[in-house]
């Protein structure tokens, strides 16, 4: 059998050749647009079956089975305050009840008024109510509804998973109760720059700024260098061609992450000039 021929590198030549490999990665690594290190975020929980906004054990349980360390989860309180995971109250109730007609005003409201204005807990079911139609949903769908202590027990359980609280209601409320569960286990959502002063002075250490309510990019301004911002997260068709709220291109000065909802096809993002470096995905992985 032929001997294969082999170069050795001796001394200078040998340390030529390093950094000239040093250098090549260098350049690799800051090439615009690579696609190594993108960051994807499992949506309420993430797909599972062909199901989607499921905020289930066992859609997190398949998440983490298929390597993911981010889940975003909705959550929702009782007037008692527990905290579930659904997406929204009608998620439960009977289409066309009061509460399922109550519930996209009480929304917007959360949505578009000041702290002061928030309604009492009295709005919000009891918990008694509440849960007792979730193991309801949960027998029909054979899947359940996570709760915030089957999020600590993951947490705790899988070192390095981390949680991203939505709730379309009182985040005053859950950042107040986020802040007293296990550090790194959840990185609050805030919509406003009132809720991120207030989880910032909470003492988080990771906040994510989603613009989805709103779209006022002013409110980012001031928090571009603020160690506690850690992603900015904004709807994916914003980026396209005639959206009413195109990013501006000082977004891109941000040291963070920026993250764009929700995407399942890489393909159908539109281009913009504004630097991407996630996505929020019911199935991407």
């Amino acid at each position: 059998m032929q001997a294969m021929n082999h170069a050795v590198l001796r001394g200078p030549d040998r340390l030529a050749a390093a950094a000239l490999a040093a250098l090549a990665l260098a350049a690799l690594l800051v090439l615009p647009g690579r696609a190594a290190g993108v960051t994807l975020v499992r949506h309420a929980g993430g797909e599972i079956d062909g199901a989607r906004y499921t905020n289930s054990v066992e859609a997190i349980r398949n998440s983490l089975s298929l390597g993911a360390t981010l889940m975003e989860v909705d959550l929702i309180p009782s007037s008692e305050g527990d905290w579930v995971c659904l997406h929204d109250y009608p998620e439960v109730w009977e289409p066309g009840s009061m509460r399922a007609r109550l519930d996209r005003s009480l929304e917007l409201w959360f949505a578009h008024t000041p702290r002061w204005a928030y309604p009492g807990a009295w709005i919000y079911p009891h918990a008694a109510d509440l849960l007792a139609r979730v193991a309801k949903d949960n027998a029909r769908t054979g899947r359940h509804h996570c709760t915030l202590q089957d999020l600590v027990e993951t947490g705790r359980t899988h070192p390095g998973v981390s949680f991203i609280s939505d709730t379309k209601y009182d985040n005053y409320k859950l950042l107040d109760v986020l802040i007293r569960q296990p550090a790194g286990t959840f990185v609050p959502q805030v919509y406003n720059l009132a809720e991120y002063r207030h989880a910032r002075a909470l003492g988080f250490k990771r906040l994510i700024f989603t613009l989805y309510k709103h779209g006022d990019y002013a409110q980012l301004a001031g928090l571009l260098d603020d160690p506690p911002l850690w992603k900015i997260v904004l709807p994916a068709e914003w980026l396209c061609s005639g959206s009413k709220n195109p990013p501006p291109a000082w977004l891109n000065k941000f040291h963070g992450e920026i993250l764009v909802h929700t995407v399942n096809d890489p393909a159908t993002l539109c281009k913009s000039p504004l630097r991407v470096d996630g996505y929020y995905s019911d199935s991407l992985h």
